[in-house]
């Protein structure tokens, strides 16, 4: 688990937050705004070796970082 990890900061060297959806009242024009984005590809790849780690228990999955 801890190779996992340090490894995980090689492939991901940056806070992991993402927000699919977001809308809220902009404060000024008081009009709805409305935002989607998709995983970036580092974090997409992340989770999938995230995955596999969990699957598998095994490190080999985030020992390759491509």
């Amino acid at each position: 688990y801890k190779q996992f990890v340090e490894n995980s900061f090689t492939l991901l060297p940056r806070q992991a937050l993402h927000a699919q959806t977001l809308g809220f009242i902009h404060p000024v024009t008081r009009k709805y705004v409305h935002f989607e984005a998709e995983l970036p590809d580092d974090f997409r790849l992340a989770l999938e070796k995230w995955q596999k780690y969990v699957a598998t228990g095994s490190n080999e999955s985030v020992l390759e970082l491509s």
